[in-house]
């Protein structure tokens, strides 16, 4: 059989049956990592609470358990970042309509592109692009004082603060940007109740704030795509993680 881009034919007895074959043609895949980003988030979560029972009382910081509270913060921002733009690259996309945006008007979906591009494909503040794409919808937008939309903004500055970290003194009694992080939830468990220690590189990287920063980072998108009506589907990539994992 003989075929480059043409369509070759075989002889079956009688028969005659006709292959069409494209010899070198491409393979386009689409990969999305949101669920990913929240599975590692979750994973390092657990992680954390594991080693901060394992070594409570024994020493108050440790390397790894501060490793995976930095990791579910770093990462519970990343499933925020990588949700709101699989949803605006699959409106955007013109070889076909995605599960994750075909729920939505067709206008809908042209303004989502129109607006995606003019912000140069994403640089746009990452609530910003949530924000917009409910008023695009028609969807009732967050209000920015109220929950979920306050703890996400103080997420992402814990996360940028841990990111751009800048080393700077703590001096005991006097507040400091992210002290307000201790109203959202319990300074790491291997401290003391009378530890004084700075609440970002202290305090906050422990198994309670990688809790907060999962659930937090959880809590805007789960409301996001209600409001939209478009599928949770980072919901049923986990199932699917956790079955391949398991063996099932």
């Amino acid at each position: 059989m003989e075929a480059d881009g043409e369509v070759a034919a075989i002889k079956l007895g009688q028969a005659e049956l006709q292959v069409g074959v494209r010899i070198g043609a491409a393979i386009s895949t689409r990969n999305y990592l949101s669920a990913q980003h929240l599975w590692t988030a979750r994973h390092n979560a657990e992680l954390c609470r594991q080693r901060e029972v394992a070594i409570a009382g024994k020493r108050p910081i440790d390397v790894q358990h501060r490793s995976y509270a930095t990791t579910a913060v770093l990462m519970s921002v990343a499933f925020l970042e990588a949700t709101v733009n699989e949803v605006f690259e699959d409106a955007t996309d013109d070889r076909h309509v995605g599960q994750r945006v075909e729920s939505l008007e067709p206008r809908a979906r042209a303004m989502l592109t129109s607006f995606w591009e003019s912000v140069g494909n994403g640089r746009y503040s990452l609530l910003g692009k949530y924000q917009m794409a409910l008023l695009i919808s028609g969807a009732g937008q967050f209000d920015k004082g109220a929950q979920p939309y306050q703890d996400v903004q103080l997420l992402i500055d814990f996360r940028n603060g841990l990111v751009h970290f800048r080393p700077d003194w703590h001096d005991s009694g006097t507040k400091r940007k992210f002290d307000s992080l201790g109203d959202r939830f319990h300074q790491s468990g291997l401290l003391s109740d009378e530890d004084g220690s700075d609440w970002l590189t202290v305090r906050a990287l422990g198994a309670s704030g990688a809790d907060w920063a999962l659930a937090t980072a959880r809590a805007l998108p789960d409301e996001w795509t209600s409001r939209l009506g478009i599928p949770k589907l980072y919901d049923q990539d986990l199932v699917n993680m956790d079955k391949e994992l398991s063996g099932d």
